[in-house]
């Protein structure tokens, strides 16, 4: 993969000279503060797909017989939005059931993961996302499977060959407009989903209703998209990059509800890890619950070209008495990444049954070349709670293991060690380490 120098791109991609390129960092192509209607930055990636070929073959198709482990519902023009099945095209090569979910994605190079999902068909028709058509009856379906679901599919133009890549959905290639298409397999629904959703609950009790019989992240995420939650007279498609930080948050704050009872923590834990060049160090000091994210994007990456310093932002939670468990009352400033990272260290106190005030600080390196997805930023958090190391060089240590520490002073020089850059700046801007607290006394 191939991304062309500052200078170059912006003789390349001229709408660059007409904006604030400042703003990139914090907008990562999803809320297009540089009032475009696309990112002009992902006009620099250049990716060599050999997907790419095999498509060009195919792309006359009129028919598509296929498993579908994903749906798609886009956001553009909501709420009518192009929706549809994305489909294997070529299953004898990738398990279908490895294509949607990310969980299954860890340890695979970032290469591999964009040639894998460029090996599905992202099926399209218009829809409106409030009404119930059969259209959206069967996406609900297809969602709700457990294992993919063989379709069949009348194409009404031929196959287009794209790239799309952001910092919220996964990568995906190539698209197809269909005319219409029917299930022509059996979708796996559990029982425990049938019945949670037929009981008339609002969406985040039934999300919680099926987060704790043990369905993961990426299932609620799918199956959230479809419009399959909520009371019925009130529910809707919701396009797939909401429903990605939907589901993040709103888990989260299950979650938050349930560690609030938790005793905290005894000592100071801590973490390092990380995946595709995106590496968490975390820390996690005695007390209630607390939460501060840095964000430190270092130059070279596909949103800093022309950098010479790392940008950081920050946010946290918690702090304040009154809301410390419910949340983020606003968006946060680093938009999906914070919610995918929350969720993990969560999901980590609550197997624990404990609580306490975490110091999260995520660093992007030149490594993350492309942008894959928020799910990159979560499997990173897990991947360091759970003590395993891709692409560093740092000691291994063994599975889900914490380094503990008593003393405060000892933490933070160990976080200086483990951090690519500077200390200092998450000294003057952190609570937990820059400001003393009674505990520390009694540490």
């Amino acid at each position: 993969m191939n991304i062309i120098s500052a200078e170059d791109l912006f003789n390349k991609v001229p709408e660059l000279k007409t904006i604030d390129v400042s703003l990139c960092v914090r907008c990562k192509a999803t809320q297009l503060l540089c009032g475009l209607r696309t990112c002009p930055l992902l006009k620099a990636v250049n990716q060599s797909i050999k997907t790419e070929t095999r498509v060009q073959e195919i792309k006359n198709l009129s028919e598509i017989n296929a498993p579908s482990p994903q749906i798609f519902v886009g956001h553009r023009h909501y709420p009518k939005v192009y929706a549809g099945p994305s489909s294997a095209l070529f299953p004898d090569e990738t398990d279908p059931s490895l294509l949607g979910n990310p969980s299954k994605w860890v340890g695979m190079g970032l290469n591999e993961v964009i040639e894998m999902r460029f090996g599905m068909l992202r099926g399209m028709q218009k829809v409106d996302v409030k009404g119930k058509s059969r259209v959206q009856e069967q996406l609900e379906s297809l969602s709700l499977s457990v294992n993919p679901t063989e379709i069949e599919a009348k194409l009404s133009r031929e196959i287009q060959f794209s790239q799309r890549f952001d910092t919220i959905t996964q990568p995906y290639g190539p698209s197809g407009e269909f005319s219409k298409f029917n299930l022509s397999g059996n979708p796996k629904i559990p029982s425990k989903v049938d019945m949670i959703l037929e009981d008339d609950l609002n969406s985040r009790d039934q999300l919680n209703g099926l987060y704790n019989s043990g369905l993961d992240v990426y299932y609620l995420q799918n199956a959230f998209s479809s419009g399959a939650f909520g009371r019925q007279e009130a529910s809707k498609m919701v396009p797939t990059r909401w429903s990605i930080t939907a589901v993040d948050d709103q888990i989260g704050k299950i979650l938050l509800k349930k560690i609030q009872d938790f005793s905290s923590v005894n000592n100071i834990l801590a973490f390092h890890g990380g995946h595709l060049g995106n590496y968490f160090t975390i820390l996690i000091f005695p007390g209630s619950w607390k939460f501060e994210n840095f964000e430190t994007w270092f130059p070279q990456t596909i949103y800093t070209l022309g950098m010479t310093t790392p940008s950081i932002s920050y946010d946290f939670e918690g702090f304040s008495y009154p809301t410390q468990y419910s949340g983020l009352t606003r968006y946060s400033v680093q938009a999906g990444g914070y919610y995918a990272a929350r969720l993990s260290i969560l999901e980590k106190l609550y197997n624990m049954r404990k609580q306490g005030s975490v110091l999260s600080i995520r660093e992007i390196t030149p490594e993350y070349m492309i942008p894959a997805g928020v799910w990159v930023v979560r499997e990173a958090a897990k991947s360091a709670l759970e003590g395993q190391i891709f692409q560093s060089h740092l000691p291994e240590k063994r599975k889900g293991e914490a380094l503990v520490f008593h003393d405060k002073n000892e933490a933070i020089n160990w976080l200086q060690s483990r951090l690519i850059s500077s200390i200092d700046f998450y000294k003057t801007k952190s609570k937990l380490i820059g400001q003393t607290s009674l505990t520390d006394f009694l540490m």
